[in-house]
């Protein structure tokens, strides 16, 4: 179940006293919709390194027209981890944020809601603190800081509060804003760069634009360095083009600070480095280096320059770069996940992954081919494939263990039949065929062993719908005239019930008429059925046969709603969901039996992103209990979430009493007393010994095995600190933390 490394924790975590604990505590749980796993792409997001954490922090961020929600991610090893603190700031974009050396918390300052914010915060790695300085900076998006460690102060310089870029200059003693009135200032500016210099001692600011908004902005490339006391325009005789939404850090390896991108009315991909006198070019060899407002920042554990996300012309890129002094080289994740796309086709289950296809977005019809791995997607790269489509329609064929693709639009409506074996496509050449069109659908009659087809549109003015009914064998196509037969329609969904061996049909259009009927087909005719409650009629719908709970489940369409509507053969229902995906049409869905899943993705939407529909599993970390006063004061036990595959669940000791040996204990829950009041709270199942670092942390990390036999189990964790001062016999001790092994 677990692996962890070296000093991070052991080689391999008790695999049969915890392991037996934590199925005996595994619960059952309904189902719900969960967004997988990811830091989806966003811009002008806040970025800062935790210098004794030694890990990254980002907050919140920009998904125009949205605000990314306000969360709360931290880069362990090669994998971003959500960690979900019980106060956190608003939801904003245009913040920044800068690690306090001093202070040893990530320092938060303003940023854009509804309006400009003027609000500071601190993060210490387990809660995030609202400050209440006597004195602040106006309320501001787009401003930039520095944090200063040999005078402890946070520098902060400008940023637009709606009418146009500052020039202030700010600055941070731990306790309190400083308004400061130099003698000579750079010009009024936003989304600048500000990096502090420690090899000059100096903070470097670069670049920005008059404003975010409006006409005529104008963009800067002047250099400026502040001292703490002046600021002092440079003259290089080289230096980068005009710009402003850069990526800017300090690479101390190199003792250069790094320019990367941006925009100028145009967006960039070129790299700069300021050596104190002047500016030089260099390279920027990633995938899609033309973005601007991406995060950039220096990791000093690891020696290396970390890049995420920002905005290119296709989008919101969901990526993160590192540099270790060569290459840039793609960490998280290692590959790029689908872009955003509209009618392609899915299918799956039935013993065979998830298999997705074409589709269409801004840059036209697409002719990828992706799988889904359980928490994933992976690329493929078969030697033949269909020529690029959209609006076509797959389904599993699982006793010839094929997926048929048919039809859809690229240059003209297509009338082609394909067939994926898992390795490859192959076209199927049939004397007969169904005419050409798009938003038709299959679904398998498992009875017969063959895939129905059903109805679609032709091209024309106005276009024309169809109401024929179709069967494939793996050869032939045969058109069929069943005694009844649902109305003509485009854009309807279909799904097979294999428990009761019927396919649902659901919805589509005919003309302007909008649909809401239902039809079950039973291998030799379409039935129509009534229910006291139904779906609102819809098109651009998707629906798919949930093989664990045996339902049709129905998601989303052109009415926006978030219910999701389910299908037992008698009635539509609507599931009782906590949590619902954005509204979408066009999206695809199917079920990932290995996993027990319904699958959902793409549409239009924003976000968009993978869903999943299944047992209500979620991992989960809480406090529970209270912990025993050191030297230090009560320590803070806190951690990541232990999701299935989580290469870097973390657990991390806080406040502890610095350079101290530690026991960090995982097993049941317990209740020891000790002396002074303390309370053991964990009964151990394994324990591991820590040693606090200079300022009072320690950290255990593990491997979580992608094993969905451990869904929903439970276990309790509890640190004690070697201290004198302790209350618990010469011991200081964290509260428990309760974690849940889920999704």
């Amino acid at each position: 179940m677990w692996q962890h490394g070296a000093m991070r924790g052991p080689e391999v975590l008790v695999a049969g006293a915890l392991l037996i604990l934590c199925r005996s505590h595994a619960t059952a749980q309904n189902v719900d919709w969960m967004a997988m796993r990811a830091l989806t792409g966003r811009h002008m997001t806040g970025i800062a390194y935790d210098l004794h954490r030694e890990r990254l922090v980002v907050f919140s961020g920009n998904q125009a027209p949205n605000v990314v929600p306000p969360e709360t991610w931290e880069l362990l090893g090669d994998t971003w981890q959500q960690l979900r603190p019980a106060i956190a700031p608003s939801a904003r974009w245009g913040h920044a944020m800068v690690y306090d050396v001093a202070a040893r918390r990530t320092l938060l300052f303003g940023g854009m809601a509804a309006t400009p914010l003027a609000d500071t915060w601190h993060w210490d790695g387990a809660e995030w603190r609202l400050l209440t300085p006597a004195l602040s900076p106006s309320p501001r998006l787009g401003h930039v800081m520095a944090h200063d460690p040999i005078r402890q102060r946070t520098v902060l310089f400008g940023g637009e509060s709606g009418a146009g870029g500052s020039a202030d200059t700010f600055e941070w003693d731990g306790t309190n804003w400083l308004g400061l009135a130099p003698a000579v200032s750079p010009r009024s500016r936003a989304v600048a760069g500000l990096v502090y210099d420690p090899q000059r001692a100096r903070c470097i600011l670069f670049g920005g634009a008059s404003s975010i908004w409006g006409a005529g902005i104008v963009y800067l490339n002047d250099t400026w360095e502040w001292d703490g006391t002046a600021w002092t325009q440079r003259t290089p005789t080289t230096r980068p083009p005009v710009r402003g939404y850069q990526a800017m850090t300090h690479d101390p390896v190199s003792q250069r600070t790094v320019v990367l991108a941006g925009f100028n009315g145009t967006r960039l991909s070129d790299a700069w480095l300021w050596d104190g006198t002047n500016w030089t070019s260099t390279t920027f060899p990633i995938a899609r280096p033309r973005r601007s407002s991406a995060a950039l920042e220096f990791e000093t554990a690891r020696s290396r320059l970390v890049l995420f996300g920002g905005v290119d012309e296709n989008g919101l890129p969901e990526d993160t770069w590192a540099r270790n002094g060569g290459a840039w080289s793609r960490i998280a994740p290692t590959t790029e996940p689908p872009s955003q796309r509209e009618g392609a086709a899915m299918a799956g289950g039935l013993g065979a992954p998830i298999v997705m296809f074409g589709g269409s977005n801004d840059l036209g019809n697409l002719a990828e081919t992706w799988e889904w791995r359980g928490v994933a997607w992976q690329l493929l790269a078969p030697t033949n494939r269909p020529t690029a489509r959209v609006g076509a329609a797959m389904a599993r064929d699982p006793t010839r263990n094929r997926t048929v693709l048919f039809g859809g639009a690229g240059l003209g409506l297509l009338t082609d039949t394909w067939e994926w074996n898992g390795q490859n496509w192959s076209p199927v050449a049939t004397p007969v065929s169904p005419t050409p069109r798009l938003g038709h659908a299959l679904a398998l009659d498992l009875p017969a062993s063959r895939v129905l087809l059903f109805g679609g549109s032709v091209l024309g003015f106005p276009p024309r719908e169809l109401a024929d009914t179709w069967t494939f064998d793996g050869s032939t196509w045969q058109q069929l005239a069943p005694a009844t037969s649902p109305a003509p329609r485009s854009s309807h969904a279909m799904a097979s019930d294999y428990a009761r061996g019927q396919i649902v049909l659901f919805g589509g259009a005919a003309g302007a008429t909008i649909l809401g009927d239902t039809h079950e087909w039973d291998g030799s005719t379409w039935h129509r059925m009534t229910s006291p409650i139904a779906p609102p009629a819809t098109i651009r719908h998707a629906m798919a046969f949930d093989g664990g709970r045996h339902r049709v489940v129905l998601w989303g369409g052109s009415g926006q709603s978030t219910t999701t509507w389910e299908w037992d053969g008698i009635t539509w229902a609507p599931a009782a969901t906590t949590i619902a995906p954005w509204f979408r049409q066009g999206h695809a869905m199917a079920f990932d039996d290995q996993h027990q899943r319904v699958v959902m993705f793409g549409g239009l939407s924003t976000p968009l992103g993978t869903w999943v529909l299944g047992p209500r599993s979620r991992a989960a970390a809480s406090d529970s209990g209270l912990g025993c006063a050191g030297s230090a004061g009560v320590p803070v036990l806190t951690s990541s979430e232990p999701w299935l595959g989580n290469a870097e669940f973390a657990l991390d000791l806080l406040s502890a009493r610095p350079a101290s040996p530690g026991l960090l204990a995982l097993g049941l829950p317990a209740n020891v007393p000790l002396p002074g009041g303390c309370v053991v709270l964990v009964a151990p199942a394994d324990v591991q010994f820590v040693l606090t670092n200079a300022a009072g942390f320690a950290s255990l990390r593990y491997a979580v095995a992608a094993n969905p036999a451990f869904r929903g189990t439970q276990f309790t964790a509890q640190a004690a600190v070697l201290d004198p001062a302790g209350a618990g016999g010469g011991f200081a001790l964290t509260a428990a933390r309760t974690l849940r092994i889920g999704d």
